[in-house]
């Protein structure tokens, strides 16, 4: 069984929370764009 460096564990760690982080911050884009194309109405 191949051991997977601690750095590069720390990467995939990373880029996983980025990945959310990113996700995250486009669905709340999204929902204030909603919440204001509503207000227009």
């Amino acid at each position: 069984m191949h051991l997977m460096p601690p750095c590069y564990k720390l990467i995939q760690m990373l880029s996983e929370s980025c990945r959310k982080v990113v996700f995250n911050m486009k669905t709340c884009t999204s929902v204030a764009d909603y919440l204001h194309t509503e207000k227009q109405k």
